[in-house]
Order: structure tokens, then sequence, then C-alpha cells
């Protein structure tokens, strides 16, 4: 089996001019925990919820200050995102992404050709085809 059988097709994703208020945004109306950022169709970043709540978490705590607040919101993806992606192809082996999952203790993996964004795999979508083998 192949993440090409089990990641999610053209996901939604960002660039990395878009706001951090744009990823929070995202990440909430589509129930997701990973936006990728692209930019010219290319990969270039991953944005996770927990980068996000590293961000905002000490911002949220001082209510005090909502000119910080909006400072943080309005900072790009491209502040916030983690640059060095790991990326897998459409033909990688499931079980190769689950050992990166697990090696990397990371939830979802971009899954690219040539550098362009085609897809990715969660957690999820693996436990969805080990119910599914079940």
């Amino acid at each position: 089996m192949t993440v090409d059988d089990v990641m999610t097709p053209d996901p939604a994703f960002l660039g990395p001019e878009d706001s951090v208020r744009d990823v929070i945004d995202l990440l909430f109306s589509l129930d997701v925990r990973h936006v990728p950022i692209v930019r010219k169709g290319t990969l270039v970043g991953m944005i996770s919820d927990r980068d996000v709540r590293e961000a905002t978490l000490p911002v949220l705590t001082a209510f005090e200050n909502p000119d910080e607040a909006r400072k943080v919101y309005q900072r790009s993806a491209a502040d916030l995102m983690r640059g060095d992606v790991l990326a897998v192809e459409r033909q990688t082996p499931v079980t190769e992404v689950i050992d990166l999952m697990l090696d990397q203790k990371i939830g979802a993996i971009p899954v690219v050709e040539s550098g362009k964004l085609v897809g990715i795999v969660s957690y999820i979508d693996v436990l969805r085809v080990c119910r599914d083998l079940v």
C-alpha cells in the first residue's frame, strides 16, 4: 500500500504572506491540525496547531495587552512556519510514512511531486485504513 492509497488529495494550503489569523481560521474551519505553506505551487513550509498555540498562548494569557495580540495575529505565516518539512511522494510505502511519523513525532506529512504539493497524509488517514483492514 502506498501513500497515494491513503492521502487526502489537493489539501487546502496558504501562502507564506498569509497571516497567522488566516492560519487559525483555516485550521478551525476545516477541523485540521496542519496547514501546508505553498509559494508558487511549491511546498515551502508547514504550520501545525501546536505551532499556533506556542505563538499565541502567551498573548492569550495576557489580556491586558490587546495590541500585542493584534501583532501576533497579523504576523505572516512565514514567521510561524517550519521550513524543514519532511515530504514524501505518492509511491512511498505507507509503512515508511508510519515510521517517519513515529520517529519524528509528527502528525502529518505533505505529499509532493517535483516539489509541488499534491496531497497530505495524516495519522487520521493511516488510522482509517487500519480500521478498514481489521
